[in-house]
């Protein structure tokens, strides 16, 4: 990933995980460790996942009350209302009790 390119988490799991299934079908033709391998790599992307959704889920929920925000929202249509944010190629809905449910 290079400055400017956010991560497409969705693809990279995709791939690797149809890599996976592939080559688990032809079980003769994959060696243990690099089914190993792969579940590592799917894990870790997973795990890399998980941290960044949550130190960007944090950034996002202590900042709601400031002015400045580090993390802006996005100017976006939907009829469910709430906040919505893209960052590091993750998408966060903030839900508003904007009518009084």
């Amino acid at each position: 990933m290079t400055n400017g390119q956010c991560r497409d988490w969705n693809e990279e799991f995709a791939q690797l995980w149809e890599a996976k299934m592939k080559e688990s079908k032809g079980s003769d033709e994959i060696s243990q460790r690099e089914l190993i391998e792969k579940r590592l790599l799917i894990g870790k992307i997973a795990s890399e996942f998980t941290v960044t959704a949550t130190r960007l889920g944090r950034t996002i929920v202590s900042e709601m009350h400031l002015e400045e925000k580090t993390i802006l929202p996005l100017v976006v249509g939907g009829k469910a209302g709430g906040l919505k944010y893209f960052s590091h190629g993750i998408f966060f809905k903030f839900a508003l009790d904007e009518h009084s449910l």
